[in-house]
Formats: C-alpha cells, sequence, structure tokens
C-alpha cells in the first residue's frame, strides 16, 4: 500500500472545487477531515488485520498475546502517516506531482534524513 493512495481524495476535491462546493454547502473543515481520516484508516486497517492474522497462524514471529498490541501500533503508525499525507497535499496543485514524489519524501526526508540526523548527532 503506498502513500499516494491516501493522498488521491484530498488532491480530487482540490483540482475538481470540490471541497469548496462541501464547505458552501455546510460541511465544516473539522467533518471533512474527521471523514476522511475515518475513511483512510478503514482502508488501512484491512492490510493490518490481514497481517496480524497471518502472524496470529505463525507462532515462531510473535506470540498471540502481542499481537493485540502490535496491531494497534499498526494502526497508530498509520494514523501518522496518513495525517503527514494530508499536510503534504497543501504543498502541490496538482494530483500527479504528489504521486510522484510522495514516495521520495516518504524515503528521503522521512527516512534517511532522520537517520543520517541521529548517526551525525551520535558522533
Amino acid at each position: 500500500m503506498t502513500a499516494g493512495l491516501f493522498a488521491f481524495v484530498p488532491m480530487a476535491e482540490k483540482k475538481n472545487g470540490l471541497r469548496q462546493m462541501m464547505n458552501m454547502s455546510g460541511l465544516t473543515s473539522i467533518e471533512y477531515f474527521t471523514g476522511l481520516m475515518l475513511g483512510d484508516l478503514t482502508i488501512y486497517s484491512i492490510p493490518c488485520t490481514v497481517l496480524s492474522i497471518m502472524i496470529y497462524l505463525l507462532p515462531q514471529i510473535m506470540d498471540a498475546c502481542f499481537i493485540a498490541e502490535f496491531w494497534i501500533c499498526y494502526m497508530l503508525y498509520g494514523a501518522a502517516i496518513i495525517n503527514i499525507v494530508y499536510i503534504f497535499t497543501h504543498w502541490y496543485t496538482e494530483p500527479d506531482q504528489i504521486y510522484r514524489s510522495i514516495s521520495l519524501l516518504f524515503t528521503f526526508g522521512l527516512t534517511i534524513l532522520p537517520i543520517s540526523l541521529s548517526i551525525w548527532a551520535a558522533w
């Protein structure tokens, strides 16, 4: 599952002006964000649940008593990633731009850069 999947709806609505139309019809930003977040977390929960079931079926990987904790941590990680994607959608005007660059932003900006800074700070 790629992070660009979570940017699809906000970017399409931004490009087509649907967000403005929803705002004029009485939908507040809190309701809009909550609906998007719940929908994206529902989509994200499917592979999370499947992975947890697979781990349960393979007891060599993890004890069964830790699977619920793993599922909660995995869902919280997904919620954080989805929020970061929502923030990145405000930087772009075209959906094609974010689909091409979101994985680079996550790979270099949120993985390699913090690791490099940590190594540099520990030196």
